[in-house]
């Protein structure tokens, strides 16, 4: 009975871990906050066992827009199987750049990249 106990006692505790991930969504081409290697503190509390935290390039309208977007992801039915970057299931979008990670505020990698040089017509 004590063993059934601890173990109701884990799996309970477990169930109730919620990871943080980092959410913002903003251009990756612009030095902004979400573009930034370090977000500036919007964070998201993920619930469930199973959740992720994601970082992704998306492109829309046939890449005129262009995003950088960080955001928590719960497997539907609590699936396991791969990840957001995985299971990515967006018709109007595609995905160029994408990684999962499982620990707090995990996905802060540098999707900034500041432009090489100018182009001037004139």
């Amino acid at each position: 009975m004590k063993c059934f106990l601890l173990s109701l006692i884990a799996i309970l505790l477990h169930l109730g871990v919620t990871l943080r991930c980092y959410r913002c969504m903003n251009g990756y081409a612009t030095s902004t906050v979400c573009s930034n290697q370090l977000p500036s503190g919007n964070v998201i509390e993920c619930p469930g066992p199973n959740s992720q935290c994601y970082e992704s390039i998306q492109w829309f309208n046939n890449g005129s827009l262009q995003l950088a977007i960080r955001d928590c992801w719960i497997p539907p039915n609590n699936n396991t199987r791969g990840g957001f970057c995985v299971n990515y299931n967006n018709t109007e979008g595609v995905l160029r750049y994408c990684r999962n990670c499982t620990r707090d505020v995990c996905n802060t990698d540098a999707l900034y990249y500041p432009a090489r040089s100018l182009n001037c017509y004139g």
